[in-house]
């Protein structure tokens, strides 16, 4: 009998290890390393421009996820916390008269605090917003409304809002390509993060209305860390969007010290695409005030 279990745990771990061996085998998108692209900033940029028109001209059905984290710091007059919008967004490129959806929850430090849902009905570049909002408190429901409205929105806006394709000139590129998808990811050195910051916005009261490119004081903020990341596929699909970068300052260091008081995060990923796609049903004027 003895010999019987001796040989049985044997077997095991010949078994065990086997399993092992065979997903050793497997590589994840963070075991491919990034290295040098060939490459050049506005060679990428035309190739995503490329992208887009190829999702338009074969009118694709899509549907993406996107995460973006507004991760706040005690530092100045910012107090610690963490704001989590978590997205999908349903559209058809290429077509001025569709259905468009866009649903949203919002997490503040990980409790949900708000739901929205938003159906476009297009007509041409604007649109008809059916809006369904509900709000909570310690992650119980207080509140339902549903409103419509006009909304100079059309699907390509929904796209644009939530798929920054960069305009500026990047320095540091590098790329890698992982599951038939060529990524390419665009840094900016403290020279072009000057450049950049001149365009964000100046936004009262930042941490209660965060924004993505947007600031507290140009004064005094400093942008760090610009990075952005796109995934185009063999099909020559957008698939992948990623971008982050810190805010810094100096009212709480000294004058010649800065600490981060703000970490903005977001990625976005082609979930679904074709006719396998659910689009909303157009909602019923009486529903909605």
């Amino acid at each position: 009998m003895k010999k019987f279990i001796n040989y049985l745990m044997v077997v095991i771990c010949v078994f065990t290890l086997g399993i092992s061996l065979a997903g050793c085998g497997e590589k994840s998108f963070n075991d491919v390393p990034w290295s040098a692209s060939n490459k050049s900033s506005a060679e990428i940029l035309s190739i995503l421009d490329d992208s887009k028109m190829n999702m338009e001209a074969s009118k694709l059905q899509t549907k993406y996820k996107a995460t973006t984290i507004f991760e706040f710091f005690d530092v100045g007059s910012f107090s610690k916390m963490q704001i989590r919008e978590e997205t999908s967004f349903i559209l058809q490129f290429g077509s001025r008269e569709t259905l468009s959806q866009v649903q949203s929850s919002k997490y503040i430090d990980n409790v949900l605090s708000e739901e929205t849902t938003d159906i476009y009905v297009a007509n041409g570049a604007s649109s008809i917003v059916y809006r369904t909002q509900r709000t909570f408190s310690d992650g119980e429901l207080t509140s339902e409304s549903k409103t419509k409205f006009n909304s100079s929105t059309s699907p390509q806006n929904i796209y644009t809002k939530y798929i920054f394709i960069q305009s500026d000139t990047l320095s540091g590129i590098v790329s890698k390509k992982f599951e038939d998808v060529d990524y390419y990811r665009l840094t900016a050195n403290s020279n072009e993060c000057n450049t950049l910051m001149s365009k964000f916005t100046q936004v009262d009261n930042l941490q209660q209305n965060p924004q993505m490119f947007a600031l507290s004081n140009k004064q005094t903020d400093l942008l760090m860390g610009y990075n952005v990341e796109y995934g185009i596929s063999d099909k020559n699909y957008i698939t992948y969007f990623a971008l982050s970068y810190r805010l810094e300052n100096n009212e709480k260091s000294g004058q010649n010290s800065f600490e981060t008081f703000l970490k903005y995060s977001t990625s976005v990923t082609l979930e679904q695409f074709g006719q396998t796609v659910e689009f909303p049903e157009q909602p019923t004027d009486r529903d909605y005030n």
